[in-house]
């Protein structure tokens, strides 16, 4: 991998699967904030998954699902009927789901309770 990101982030719509060829492709399209209150700043990220686990993950993500990405990034330059802008593009490695509740993937685990518990882990 030439350039590498990782970001967490929320899926704005339902994934569209597609077919170019032979192959899959699922693009996602990926809301992810930095900073907070009126520092707040949203980040749009176009994501692309290929092949088989393009299929598999189709019916697993849709809207407000909270999810955590790695992959190769690009911005690549376009020109539209609004002018001219970049695109931020992420052709991604890994997906893991995030989060817990109506929006998010699997339940994030709890954290220990007391600091007896905090003996046993392993790091």
């Amino acid at each position: 991998m030439s350039n590498s990101i990782s970001l967490v982030g929320r899926l704005s719509k339902d994934p569209e699967l597609k077919k170019v060829g032979d192959n899959d492709l699922l693009e996602l399209n990926l809301a992810s904030d930095v900073g907070y209150n009126e520092r707040k700043v949203t980040n749009w990220f176009k994501c692309q998954i290929w092949g088989k686990r393009a299929t598999s993950l189709s019916n697993h993500l849709s809207k407000g699902k909270q999810v955590f990405v790695t992959g190769e990034f690009c911005a690549r330059p376009y020109e539209g009927k609004n002018g001219k802008g970049i695109s931020n593009e992420i052709k991604v490695n890994e997906l893991s789901f995030i989060g817990g509740g109506d929006a998010g993937g699997a339940k994030s685990q709890d954290a220990p309770s007391s600091a007896e518990d905090d003996n046993s882990l392993p790091f």
